[in-house]
C-alpha cells in the first residue's frame, strides 16, 4: 500500500472515530438530562441552570481530552465544583 493511501485511511478512521465519540457523548449527555429532578440543579447568579449533566460533560470532556493528548492537561472550563459544596 502506498504511503498517500495509508495516509487517507488513517483520516478516514481518524474522522469515524471522532464521529463516533461525538455521538456517544451527545446520547450519553440527553439520556441524563432527561432523567434530572429540580433538586438535581442549581442555579448561578445569572439565574442559568447548572445541571448535573453540566458537571458529567465537563468532566466527561476533560476525560478524554487528557486521555487523547500524550501532554499534561490544563483546563479552564465554565462551571467551578466549588458550588458543589
Amino acid at each position: 500500500m502506498q504511503a498517500c493511501q495509508v495516509q487517507s485511511l488513517q483520516s478516514i478512521a481518524s474522522t469515524v472515530y471522532s464521529i463516533t465519540l461525538q455521538y456517544r457523548v451527545q446520547s450519553s449527555l440527553q439520556a441524563v438530562q432527561a432523567q434530572l429532578s429540580a433538586a438535581e440543579k442549581v442555579d448561578k447568579l445569572d439565574d442559568s441552570p447548572v445541571t448535573v449533566a453540566d458537571y458529567g460533560a465537563q468532566a466527561l470532556v476533560s476525560w478524554v481530552l487528557s486521555d487523547g493528548l500524550e501532554t499534561g492537561l490544563s483546563m479552564v472550563a465554565e462551571e467551578d465544583s466549588a458550588s458543589l459544596t
